[in-house]
C-alpha cells in the first residue's frame, strides 16, 4: 500500500515537474521561432522592393535612352533625308551600329501616316492615326505604346517623338526589340526563384512569366501562399514591374533552425526529465525518510507503552509476592527460636540446616521482588554515575569467560587506553550488556556448536562525543524483519520456554534511561553487532 502511494507521490511530481517547467521552455521556442520566421519574411519583403525599385529605374533609363535616341535624329536630321525610306534606312543602319534594341523606325506626318518606313515589314503608307500612342505624342511630345500586334500581326511596342518643323508636326517612331527588352526586364537578382515581369494598367502583361505566363495574356492570380509579390511602377504610372520570389525558397535557411530548435527541445527536454526524475526521488526519499521517522516513533512509543504495562503488572506481583514472604520469614524467624529450644533436647543439625536454606532462598525471592519494584520505579536521570569503559569492559568479560570457554568461543576486548569516562548507572549496564552477551553465545552454539565461535568487546568516541560499545559476534545473525522488532516487548525468536522476549526490551529501556541509546546492525547468517552509546562524563 506504501509503495503504491509512493509510486502516485512520484507520478504527480514528475508531471509537475516536467510540464511546469516545459510550458515556459516550449513557449519561448515558439516565440522565437515565430519572431524570427516573421523577421525572415520581412527582410524578404524588404529585399524584393528594393530590388523592384532599382530594377525599375535601370527598366525606366532604357526606356529613356532609346527615347533620346529618337529625339535626337528628328531634331538633328533634315526633315528632307527622314522623309526618304533609302536615307531613313541608312540613318537606321548608323541607330542599329549604336543601339541593337531596335527592329524597325519609320516617319509619320500630322495625319497618322507613315509617309517614310526602315525595316523587315511592309508598313510604309500605314495610318496610325487612331492609335494612342500616335496621339498622345502629337499631345505630349513623346510616347511609350502598350504592347499591341499592329499591322504586323506581332506582340511588340512603339517608342515615339514628335516636334513641329518648318511648321508641320512630325512623329519619328521605332520599334523595341520584344525578346531584348524581355530578357532585361526578367533579368532580375533575386535568389534562384526571383522572377520579374510588366503588366499594364488593364493587367495585361507586357512581357513574358518564366514561370507560366504568356505576353498579352491577363496577369495569372497571385499565388500569395507560394509567393510573395512586390511592385513598382514606371512608363510614367502606364506599366508596373511585378517581382516575386518563392515562399519556400525565402524559408529554405529557416528549416535549418527548425532542425536546430529540434534539437535544443530535445537536449533541453532531456535534461528537464532528468531534473524532474532526481527532484521526484530525492522528495520521495525525503517523504519516506519522515514515514520512517514516524514510524521509528510509533515503535518507541509502543515499546514504552508496553514497559509501562509491564512495570505495573511486574509492580503488583511483586507487592502481592513480597506479602507471602514477609509472613514465611516470621514463621521461620520463629521456627528458629524453637529450634534453639529444641536443641538442648539434641534436635538434628538436619533440622536447622533446612531452615537456614529457607532464609536463603526467601532472602533471594525478595531480592528479586526487590529487583522489580525498582524497574517499575523511574530512576531520576541525575542518579548517575562514572563508569571507567575500559575497566567495565574487562570485568565483564571476567564474568562471563568460563561460560565462554565451556562452549569454545573466544573473546576478545578493545579499548583506548585513553577513552574518557561515560556517564550512566554500571548496574543498569551490566544488565543491559550481560543479556546481550548471553544471547551471542546462545547464537554463535547454534551456528559453531562448541569450536570457532568469536565474541568481541570493544569501545570508542564518536563524533557526536559519545562513548560507543560494540559487542560482535559471528554467530546465525537476524534477519531483517525481525530487525526490526528486537526490541518489543515480549518479541523473541527462541523456542517455548526458552525466553520471555523481555531482556531486549528492557534493555531498551535501561539505556534511554541513562540518556543513552541501544541499536544493532546485522545479517541473517553473518552475525550480529549491538551498538551501545553513553554520554561522555
Amino acid at each position: 500500500m506504501i509503495r503504491k502511494i509512493y509510486r502516485d507521490i512520484r507520478r504527480v511530481l514528475l508531471i509537475v515537474t516536467i510540464i511546469v517547467p516545459m510550458i515556459p521552455f516550449l513557449s519561448s521556442l515558439f516565440l522565437g521561432y515565430t519572431s524570427y520566421r516573421n523577421f525572415v519574411y520581412t527582410a524578404a519583403i524588404s529585399g524584393a522592393e528594393r530590388v523592384a525599385q532599382g530594377h525599375a529605374a535601370l527598366i525606366s533609363s532604357f526606356l529613356e535612352e532609346r527615347r533620346s535616341h529618337l529625339g535626337t535624329i528628328l531634331f538633328t536630321t533634315a526633315i528632307s533625308s527622314l522623309r526618304q525610306s533609302e536615307n531613313l534606312a541608312v540613318i537606321f543602319e548608323a541607330l542599329c551600329r549604336n543601339s541593337d534594341s531596335f527592329i524597325d523606325i519609320g516617319l509619320i506626318n500630322a495625319d497618322g501616316v507613315q509617309i517614310s518606313y526602315a525595316g523587315p515589314y511592309q508598313l510604309e503608307g500605314k495610318n496610325y492615326s487612331k492609335s494612342l500612342w500616335f496621339q498622345q505624342a502629337l499631345t505630349q511630345g513623346s510616347a511609350i505604346s502598350d504592347v499591341y500586334l499592329g499591322y504586323r500581326q506581332k506582340a511588340h511596342f512603339t517608342v515615339a517623338v514628335s516636334a513641329v518643323i518648318d511648321g508641320e508636326q512630325l512623329v519619328l517612331r521605332a520599334t523595341v526589340d520584344q525578346n531584348l527588352f524581355g530578357s532585361l526586364v526578367e533579368k532580375v537578382n533575386l535568389g534562384k526563384t526571383g522572377e520579374a515581369y510588366l503588366v499594364n494598367q488593364q493587367g495585361i502583361l507586357q512581357t513574358s512569366v518564366r514561370s507560366g505566363g504568356k505576353l498579352l495574356d491577363h496577369d495569372p492570380p497571385k499565388e500569395t501562399e507560394r509567393y510573395i509579390y512586390v511592385t513598382a511602377s514606371l512608363n510614367d504610372g502606364a506599366w508596373f514591374l511585378t517581382v516575386r520570389q518563392s515562399i519556400q525558397e525565402i524559408y529554405q535557411d529557416l528549416s535549418k533552425v527548425v532542425w536546430r530548435i529540434i534539437f535544443i527541445c530535445f537536449i533541453g527536454g532531456f535534461f528537464i526529465i532528468l531534473l524532474a526524475v532526481w527532484i521526484s526521488n530525492k522528495i520521495i526519499a525525503m517523504i519516506a525518510a519522515k514515514e520512517q521517522e514516524r514510524t521509528d516513533m510509533e515503535k518507541q512509543l509502543f515499546r514504552a507503552s508496553r514497559l509501562a504495562e509491564l512495570g505495573e503488572i511486574s509492580a503488583g506481583f511483586a507487592h502481592e509476592i513480597n506479602n507471602p514472604l514477609q509472613i514465611m520469614k516470621s514463621e521461620i524467624a520463629l521456627m528458629e527460636i524453637e529450634a534453639k529450644e529444641l536443641d538442648k533436647h539434641n534436635v538434628t543439625a538436619d533440622f536447622t540446616d533446612s531452615v537456614a536454606e529457607l532464609n536463603r532462598q526467601i532472602d533471594r525471592c525478595g531480592a528479586i521482588t526487590r529487583s522489580i519494584l525498582d524497574f517499575s520505579r523511574k530512576k531520576d536521570s541525575s542518579d548517575s554515575f562514572s563508569i571507567d569503559i575500559k575497566e567495565f569492559l574487562y570485568d565483564m568479560r571476567k564474568m562471563i569467560s568460563h561460560r565462554a570457554e565451556s562452549s569454545g568461543i573466544h573473546i576478545s576486548c578493545t579499548v583506548p587506553s585513553d577513552l574518557p569516562k561515560a556517564k550512566g548507572d554500571s548496574d543498569g549496564l551490566q544488565q543491559v550488556t550481560l543479556n546481550i552477551m548471553n544471547n551471542a553465545i546462545q547464537s554463535i552454539e547454534e551456528k559453531h556448536g562448541s569450536e570457532n565461535g568469536e565474541l568481541r568487546l570493544s569501545a570508542n568516541i564518536t563524533e557526536e562525543k559519545q562513548i560507543e560499545i560494540l559487542i560482535e559476534d559471528n554467530g546465525k545473525g537476524i534477519s531483517a524483519e525481525n530487525l526490526e522488532k528486537i526490541f518489543n516487548p515480549f518479541f523473541t525468536t527462541k523456542l517455548p520456554g526458552k525466553g520471555t522476549g523481555l531482556g531486549l526490551s528492557v534493555s531498551h529501556s535501561i539505556m534511554s534511561g541513562m540518556n543513552g541509546s541501544i541499536s544493532a546492525r546485522s545479517k541473517e547468517g553473518q552475525g550480529a553487532t549491538f551498538i551501545l552509546r553513553l554520554p561522555v562524563l
